[in-house]
């Protein structure tokens, strides 16, 4: 025997009552006193603030960096041609090699991404890193 169970009657929930509370009213006095008002001061320190202009020097990869001749941290276009120059005699080495079989030792400077071949990405990259 299933049915349809009744839905609960909702109840209305009682709201709290504001009960007033006694605020003293100031009386006046007959009394000719003098009261005495005293006042304090805040001592604020005052702080100077100065601003140092710094010049952030932009950080080149360790590949990029050899290539800075001037050694600002940033590569100029001043510095575009003994750039390509270094970075042609590099990849010219490093044909020379591939062809006759010799096996380089040290780091390629003409290899900027390090992938073990100087190549026109190389060149890219190179290029990207001039202001």
């Amino acid at each position: 025997c299933y049915g349809t169970a009744p839905t609960p009657t909702p109840t209305p929930t009682p709201a709290p009552t504001p009960t007033p509370t006694p605020t003293p009213t100031p009386t006046p006095t007959t009394n000719h006193e003098l009261t005495a008002i005293t006042s304090t001061l805040a001592v604020i320190p005052t702080v100077e603030i100065t601003q140092e202009r710094v010049t952030a020097v932009p950080l080149l990869p360790t590949p990029i960096a050899i290539f800075d001749t001037n050694h600002d941290g940033k590569i100029t276009q001043e510095e575009l041609n003994s750039i390509i120059d270094v970075w042609i005699g590099e990849w010219v080495n490093f044909v020379t090699n591939l062809s006759t079989d010799r096996v380089v030792l040290e780091p390629l400077k003409c290899d900027v991404n390090q992938d073990q071949e100087c190549d026109l990405v190389d060149l890219s990259v190179l290029l990207y890193h001039i202001l």
